[in-house]
C-alpha cells in the first residue's frame, strides 16, 4: 500500500512538472513571438517585406509605386515587369499583397510600413467592393483573418474598426497561450523541420513568389476544375450577396487610411481588381449602388483616383472567376500600366486640399 502511495506522488509530481514545463515553454514563445519572431507571427508580411527592402536597396533613389491588396493582387499583377518596363523613369512598382487581406489590415499593414522606413510615393489600395457589405453576422474580412497574426498593440489598435472585437481578442490571447498550437505551421517553417534533404521545403499548390511580391498559381486549369473552383467561390462568398448594408467599421478603415496618406504626402489611388463574368453577376442592384457610392464619395472627398478593372480581363484568365491565372495576370499588368499607372505617374500632382470633415 505505502509502495502503491509513493507511485502515485511519484507520478503526481512528474505530471506537475511536466506541466509546469509546458507552460513556461509556451509562455517563452508566447514572448519571443510577440517581441521579436514576427516571422512566425506574421511570415508573409515579412517575406514581403523582405523582398521589398531588398528591392529599395537596389535602388535607393527610385520613386517607389506600392498595391497594398488582397490574394487578388498577390496572383494577379506582375510588378517586376512593370519595374523593367519603367527602369528608364527610376520607378520601382512593387506587389504588396496579401492573402485575406481587406481595408482594416490594409491599414495595419500600411502602419508596419510606414514604422519600418518604407514611404511609397504612390499607393494603389485594392477595394472589393463585397466586403463592405454588411449583410451577413460579419463582414467577409473579419472571417478571413486571424488576430494571431497581430501584435499586441495593433489587436488594441484595430478593435474599434471590428463588429466583433471580443472574437478579434480571443483569436490574439488564444495564439499567445498556445502558440506552438496556433503558430505549429510557422514554427515548424522556422525551424526547417520540414525541410527535406536536399533543404527544400515540401511544394505548396502556389507558385514561387517572384522578387517583387508577385506570386502565380497553376498556369492551366482544366474547365472542370474552374467550374468546380467558381462554385467554391460562390458558396463562400454567398452570405455577403443579400442586399446592401454598408458596413461602417471596414468603411472607417478606408476613410483612416486615406486620411494617414494624405498626412504622409502619399499619391493614393483606389484599384477596384478584375472579377469574372460570374462573380459580377452575383451582386444584387442594391449592392453595386451601395458600393458605387461609397467609392465614389471617398475618391471626390480626398480627390484620389478611382481604377474600376472589373471588366478588364476575360473569363478565360481566372481559375475561379475572381482569382487571376498567369496569362490573366499578363493581361491586367499590361492594361495597368497602360490606363492606370504611366497616367498617375506622368500627371502633375495637384495641390493639397483640406481634409474632409470626419
Amino acid at each position: 500500500m505505502f509502495r502503491r502511495v509513493t507511485i502515485i506522488r511519484t507520478w503526481r509530481a512528474e505530471f506537475l512538472w511536466a506541466l509546469a514545463c509546458f507552460a513556461a515553454i509556451q509562455l517563452a514563445l508566447a514572448v519571443a513571438i510577440e517581441r521579436w519572431l514576427q516571422d512566425v507571427r506574421d511570415p508573409e508580411y515579412v517575406e514581403k517585406l523582405e523582398r521589398l527592402q531588398a528591392r529599395q536597396s537596389e535602388t535607393p533613389h527610385a520613386r517607389l509605386v506600392l498595391v497594398l491588396g488582397s490574394s487578388r493582387t498577390l496572383l494577379g499583377l506582375e510588378a517586376g515587369r512593370l519595374s523593367e518596363s519603367l527602369k528608364d523613369e527610376n520607378t520601382l512598382v512593387f506587389n504588396f499583397g496579401l492573402k485575406g487581406v481587406g481595408p482594416r489590415l490594409q491599414l495595419v499593414y500600411l502602419r508596419r510600413l510606414l514604422a519600418a522606413g518604407v514611404q511609397p510615393d504612390w499607393l494603389f489600395v485594392e477595394v472589393i467592393p463585397v466586403l463592405f457589405n454588411h449583410s451577413a453576422e460579419r463582414t467577409l474580412e473579419e472571417d478571413w483573418f486571424n488576430g494571431a497574426r497581430l501584435g499586441r498593440t495593433e489587436v488594441r489598435f484595430l478593435r474599434p474598426y471590428c463588429s466583433q472585437p471580443l472574437r478579434l481578442m480571443r483569436q490574439w490571447w488564444l495564439g499567445r497561450c498556445l502558440p506552438c498550437s496556433i503558430h505549429h505551421e510557422e514554427l515548424r517553417d522556422f525551424l526547417a523541420l520540414d525541410a527535406s534533404e536536399d533543404g527544400l521545403a515540401y511544394p505548396s499548390a502556389m507558385g514561387k513568389m517572384d522578387d517583387y511580391g508577385w506570386q502565380p498559381v497553376v498556369s492551366t486549369v482544366s474547365p472542370d476544375q474552374r467550374q468546380r473552383s467558381t462554385e467554391l467561390t460562390h458558396r463562400q462568398y454567398a452570405p455577403s450577396f443579400r442586399g446592401f448594408e454598408l458596413a461602417a467599421r471596414p468603411a472607417q478603415a478606408l476613410y483612416d487610411l486615406l486620411k494617414l496618406c494624405r498626412a504622409r504626402g502619399i499619391r493614393v489611388a483606389l484599384l477596384v481588381p478584375p472579377e469574372g463574368s460570374e462573380f459580377r453577376a452575383l451582386y444584387t442592384p442594391a449592392m453595386n449602388a451601395g458600393a458605387d457610392r461609397l467609392l465614389k464619395t471617398l475618391s471626390k472627398s480626398f480627390e484620389v483616383p478611382l481604377i474600376d478593372a472589373r471588366t478588364w480581363v476575360p473569363d478565360s484568365c481566372f481559375w475561379d472567376s475572381h482569382h487571376l491565372l498567369p496569362d490573366g495576370a499578363a493581361a491586367f499588368t499590361t492594361r495597368f500600366e497602360c490606363e492606370a499607372l504611366r497616367p498617375l505617374l506622368q500627371a502633375k500632382p495637384s495641390p493639397p486640399c483640406e481634409l474632409p470633415a470626419d
